[in-house]
């Protein structure tokens, strides 16, 4: 099994030690949101609460590690979109948006939400597979540690 933890851009890191080079932000605006909770099954309806607003906002949800370039920015994540991108208009702090959870594979998976005048933010989730342990890798969110 390999056991990594996942940082402000998605990726996987093995190493927890916190000095490797870091990259520099893309200081744009952002949409924030986060699930409400950290992992879903497949068919189940996630919950994405809205943190702050925005106008013209859009959702798509991505399977991350699928990509094949170099992620370039510290707040950036890349990855294979799993759904349409649909469109929610304008957003507002404590929104909850429900998000069909699909028959994907388990892995590491994020929605996307991109607002007018380049806002875009991400809210990462693990889809868990339909029965523990039948997956070889375990994803662990540095949400609680020094890490976060």
């Amino acid at each position: 099994m390999t056991l990594g933890c996942v940082g402000a851009t998605g990726s996987v890191r093995g190493d927890f030690d916190g000095r490797d080079e870091r990259l520099q932000p893309t200081n744009r605006p952002t949409v924030e949101a986060a699930f409400r909770k950290e992992s879903y099954a497949p068919g189940e309806n996630a919950r994405l609460v809205i943190w702050t607003g925005g106008n013209g906002v859009s959702l798509q949800v991505f399977r991350a590690g699928t990509e094949s370039t170099n992620v370039r920015a510290q707040d950036v994540m890349l990855g294979s979109g799993v759904t349409r991108v649909r469109n929610l208009g304008r957003v507002a702090h404590g929104r909850t948006i429900r998000v069909p959870i699909g028959d994907w594979p388990s892995g590491l998976y994020f929605a996307e939400l991109r607002g007018s005048r380049g806002k875009v933010g991400y809210a990462p989730f693990v889809l868990r597979p339909r029965h523990l342990g039948e997956a070889p890798v375990a994803v662990v969110f540095c949400t609680m540690t020094w890490q976060a």
